[in-house]
């Protein structure tokens, strides 16, 4: 049950790998960012109600849609966590009633697990606290921010990292002070 909160991560080797990494993230938002309409809304809400109804074919819906995309950027290494992933944003989406009342609040920034201008969490804490438990380790001490997947080895000292760009080749402890 607890690999639902397993953030899946993925290992670069080198700078070029990063950046592949950074442009299927950039599809994946652009995919995301297609549905955030009022009509969209209507659907994703629609698809959502009806998500565990028995009869309910999930395959052409665009929230099966999402799951798969995210899935597809993860390299499929937790296809449990992306399908929770997805429908727990939506939830909370659906709850905060999308765009269409003057609410900033952003079907992408939620699954990506960013926070909204105010810096309140979009998902929600119990969601955030049980991912802390499971994620083995992040430098940023953010198991829930979808840009902390890839991570890589520091050129310089070898320690493995996620934070800042991986085209500086060194993790945030051997980064050049800007003195």
């Amino acid at each position: 049950m607890m690999n639902r909160f397993n953030m899946p991560r993925i290992k670069v080797n080198s700078v070029e790998e990063y950046q592949l990494f950074e442009s299927k993230l950039d599809e994946f938002q652009n995919f995301i960012n297609n549905y955030n309409d009022v009509g969209s809304y209507k659907t994703i809400s629609g698809e959502f109600m009806n998500w565990n109804l028995p009869n309910f074919n999930k395959s052409s819906t665009c929230i099966q849609g999402f799951i798969d995309e995210l899935d597809d950027l993860t390299n499929n290494i937790n296809q449990e966590w992306c399908e929770y992933r997805i429908l727990t944003s939506v939830e909370m989406f659906i709850k905060n009633e999308g765009d269409i009342h003057g609410k900033d609040v952003d079907l992408v920034n939620i699954i990506l697990g960013l926070n909204n201008n105010n810096n309140e969490e979009q998902l929600p804490k119990i969601y955030c606290e049980l991912s802390d438990k499971v994620t083995e380790w992040s430098l940023s001490d953010d198991h829930v921010n979808i840009l902390n997947i890839p991570y890589y080895e520091c050129g310089k000292c070898g320690k493995l990292d996620d934070y800042g760009v991986a085209a500086s080749e060194h993790c945030m402890n051997c980064q050049p002070s800007s003195q």
